[in-house]
Formats: C-alpha cells, structure tokens, sequence
C-alpha cells in the first residue's frame, strides 16, 4: 500500500486502519463522502454468494448514463451491463474482503454503458473494507481520476 493511500486511512481515533474487521460509525461514513467530493461507491457483500451488490453511488462520479445511475442501486457487480468489467473488479473487491485490509490500485479500463458505448476510464481507487451495523462486509471505494 502506498503512504498516500495509508494517509487516507485514519479512523475516529486518529489510528491506522490496522487491525480489521474495522466498523465504522456514521460520523466516519459521512466523513468519507465529504473526503471524496462525492466520488465514490458503497457495495455490500450479497449473503451466500461471491459477489457485492451496489448499494450507493457518490453524486460527483463521471457516470456517462446519468439516468442508469438510479437503476444500479441494488445491482450485482457481476450484472452490470459490463459483466466482464464486474467479474474483473469482484476479484480486488473479494480480496479486500478476505483480508479487511484497504488497497489501492491505479486502474485503466474499458467500460460498457447502455447509453454510450465502451469508454476508457482511467483512475485511482482506494477501497476501504469494513462492517456494518448487522455484521455485513462493505466495501467503500473512493475515486480520483489519473
């Protein structure tokens, strides 16, 4: 991990995000979302499945189909209409589960939106594993672009 991406990694009482499972409270998640600028997603581990569902999509990401934002709420990673795309960051988002340790990667990819087409999104992404209130493994991922 790199020390910019550790950097980002302070929790309500100053420490590291050392020693997971990390549970963060609401005063933390509101942080992050004012930390990202809105640049962000939250996906929930989907009970007896390898796979995360989207939960939240940041207001401020460069989502080329405005109006499919609303409809990914909900949706399999592995069931966007780039499944290929989904398959492919399910891997990092299982790893960063596994071992609840953040991790940080400077991506370069193409993209399939129904609207637009395939598009080439570069980016850096941190992303933050931690627990919810019941128990559930979330993932935050914080996006900047390159």
């Amino acid at each position: 991990m790199t020390p910019n991406a550790k950097a980002c990694l302070i929790d309500d009482g100053g420490r590291l995000w050392d020693v997971p499972p990390h549970r963060a409270t609401a005063a933390a998640q509101r942080d992050l979302r004012v930390e990202t600028a809105g640049r962000y997603w939250i996906h929930e581990k989907i009970p007896h499945r390898r796979s995360f569902a989207i939960t939240e999509a940041g207001p401020s990401l460069r989502i080329p189909d405005p109006n499919y934002t609303t409809q990914l709420r909900g949706t399999d990673i592995t069931a966007l209409p780039d499944a290929g795309y989904g398959r492919w960051v399910l891997q990092d988002f299982m790893r960063a589960a596994q071992t609840g340790q953040p991790t940080y990667d400077e991506i370069s990819a193409h993209m399939f939106w129904p609207e637009t087409g395939v598009i080439e999104r570069r980016y850096r992404r941190l992303l933050l594993p931690w627990l919810n209130a019941k128990g559930r493994v979330v993932l935050t991922s914080a996006i900047t672009s390159l």
